[in-house]
Formats: structure tokens, C-alpha cells, sequence
């Protein structure tokens, strides 16, 4: 029942191709494990964050700090993106990471918002 959008799986495997280290940070259960591996992404991601590991969930920071140091990743060094104005974007730029909203619907009135995952590969110049 689950699907990703239609340019969610180029767009994390181009930036995988880059060399960029990719996670999940979510407020999903254990179950997110299974739904990412019956999409077929599970494997691109070097980290993977849910509040039963982080013992918080979003918007606290403890959550995005748990990911940047599985992902060994400085937090002023990541690009958190996420659909939430507030439990993403906000909770990571608390925790010092810089993030951007996607907002599919642009009902948000954000300069740092794009319209969908792909426009991650302009923001960081990704062929």
C-alpha cells in the first residue's frame, strides 16, 4: 500500500552515485523498515532513525543527531528534507542542520521550499 513519488528512487540514487550518505529520519514505527524494503530503497540508505533507536522523536534534536553521527556527518554538513514545516524543518535547523521543505502543494509561502525531491539535485548541483 505504500509508493514513493515518481522521482524518489532517481533522485536518492543519483545522489547516492555522488557520493552523498543518505538516512531516514521518521516518527514511523519498526514496520518502516519493511516498507522501505518492499520499495526498493532500503539498501540506499546508511542510516536509518526512528524514534525506538533514538529514544526521541522529531521535531527534538536528539533524533537528527543520532542520524548525522551514524551518517559520520558534521550537523552544518547535511540537508535535512522533509514535508513538515515544523516536526522536520524546524527540528532540524534546532538540532544545526540545514534543511529544506518539500511542498508538493506550495501551500507554504517558504523561500527554502521546493516543489519536489528532484529540485534536492539543483539545491546541491547534482547532474
Amino acid at each position: 500500500t505504500w509508493m514513493c513519488y515518481p522521482e524518489t528512487k532517481s533522485v536518492l540514487e543519483s545522489l547516492a552515485d555522488q557520493n552523498y550518505r543518505l538516512g531516514v529520519v521518521s516518527n514511523f514505527d519498526q514496520r518502516l523498515f519493511d516498507v522501505l524494503c518492499d520499495l526498493g530503497i532500503d539498501q540506499i540508505f546508511a542510516a536509518i532513525v526512528i524514534p525506538a533507536s533514538a529514544r526521541e522523536a522529531k521535531p527534538a534534536p536528539g533524533i537528527f543527531i543520532d542520524a548525522v553521527t551514524q551518517l559520520e556527518v558534521a550537523p552544518q554538513r547535511a540537508l535535512f528534507v522533509g514535508d513538515d514545516p515544523y516536526v522536520d524543518i524546524a527540528g532540524a535547523r534546532t538540532a544545526g542542520l540545514e534543511a529544506v521543505l518539500v511542498d508538493r502543494d506550495r501551500t507554504n509561502p517558504n523561500a527554502s521550499a521546493i516543489g519536489s525531491l528532484s529540485g534536492v539535485l539543483s539545491l546541491l548541483s547534482v547532474p
